[in-house]
């Protein structure tokens, strides 16, 4: 069992914060002018990768805290 703060950040998102995300798939972030964090499952797949990243605009910096799922794929 997982407990919250082992992925806060998709905890919040896919939870209390909910109404300040804007999700696809499993990729989460909140929306623009709030917050850059962005969350994503604890071993995300490639398609939320690329889920993610039709979430942000070209150059946006992401912030992905205690994402345990390493680095992005290339591309």
């Amino acid at each position: 069992m997982t407990h919250p703060l082992d992925n806060p950040v998709y905890a919040s998102l896919t939870g209390p914060h909910a109404a300040l995300s804007i999700r696809c798939g499993n990729a989460v972030r909140y929306q623009a002018g709030i917050a850059s964090f962005c969350g994503l499952p604890a071993a995300p797949a490639s398609e939320d990768w690329a889920n993610m990243a039709g979430l942000l605009a070209p150059g946006e910096a992401a912030l992905f805290p205690l994402l345990g799922g390493g680095a992005p794929p290339p591309g």
